[in-house]
């Protein structure tokens, strides 16, 4: 029942950003366990036949377009990953300025 629940929730998340496409389908794809914990990622293809993969830690936090170079769930994981660097990078730089500047 609790995933059930679950599936439900992020079904409700990924139609959100997804909108005017509805989610027909939602399936855990792959769990990869590493030093950010335990991620999950799941397979969403929509009525337009469109393919996506939902990255989801503690919440759901990054969706990919299921194609090209995220054909394949690893793929979508890493530019997730990158995505993550880039953005304590940029934190950091601001912090910086930010104390510069005071």
């Amino acid at each position: 029942m609790k995933d059930i629940l679950h599936k439900e929730q992020l079904m409700s998340y990924a139609e959100q950003l997804l909108a005017p496409a509805q989610v027909e389908e939602i399936e855990l794809s792959e769990v990869i366990s590493d030093a950010h914990g335990d991620t999950h990622i799941w397979g969403i293809t929509c009525d337009t036949m469109e393919e996506y993969w939902l990255i989801e830690q503690d919440s759901p936090c990054a969706l990919f377009r299921k194609s090209g170079i995220y054909a394949l769930a690893r793929h979508a994981y890493e530019a997730y990953l990158e995505q993550l660097e880039h953005k304590d990078v940029r934190s950091e730089l601001n912090d910086r300025q930010q104390y510069m500047t005071s």
